[in-house]
């Protein structure tokens, strides 16, 4: 993944949410986290972790855009280095939270062991849960990813899923 590509997602996103806020409203959130990604092919099994910074905005209590940058490493020392975009539906007033969500993802993937790169990028779905406070947010998410190209031209049976826990500060 590109810094363009990682500038441009942020810019999108508070493009998208520049809408006026009330100045007392906690709409905004940054914050870091973990981040999963597992790939499987029903034999062989291939785990990414890694951290991520997390950012968003609450449009309305009931909508959510968020997003994760993340750069992930599995056991061989490959890097899965990439974000995502999601939309979010369910309840972001204080307490208890809980969310679908849908969204896209673009993420590249190197070995140390050559100069050679690999895109994907595609859309998931997926729902999470946590608990808001005034200024801060815990969130767990779970996704399922389309696995079109990571599945390239196998005809194997494969599937992707994302999971992160963060923490957020709101303002």
């Amino acid at each position: 993944m590109t810094m363009n590509k990682t500038i441009a997602a942020f810019f999108a996103l508070f493009l998208l949410t520049s809408t006026s806020a009330q100045a007392d409203d906690n709409k905004f959130n940054i914050g870091i986290g973990s981040y999963t990604l597992v790939i499987t092919d029903q034999v062989n099994t291939q785990t990414f972790s890694g951290a991520a910074l997390v950012a968003g905005y609450i449009v309305h209590e009931f909508v959510s855009i968020n997003t994760h940058v993340y750069s992930l490493t599995d056991e061989s020392n490959q890097d899965m280095n990439g974000y995502d975009l999601t939309l979010r539906l369910g309840k972001f007033s204080s307490g208890f939270t809980a969310f679908a969500q849908g969204g896209i993802f673009s993420e590249t993937l190197s070995s140390p062991t050559t100069t050679a790169t690999r895109d994907f990028s595609a859309t998931f779905l997926g729902f999470g849960a946590g608990y808001k406070w005034e200024s801060v947010s815990v969130e767990l998410d779970v996704s399922r990813r389309a696995i079109k190209d990571y599945q390239g031209t196998s005809t194997a049976d494969i599937d992707a899923a994302t999971s992160s826990l963060s923490v957020s500060y709101l303002f």
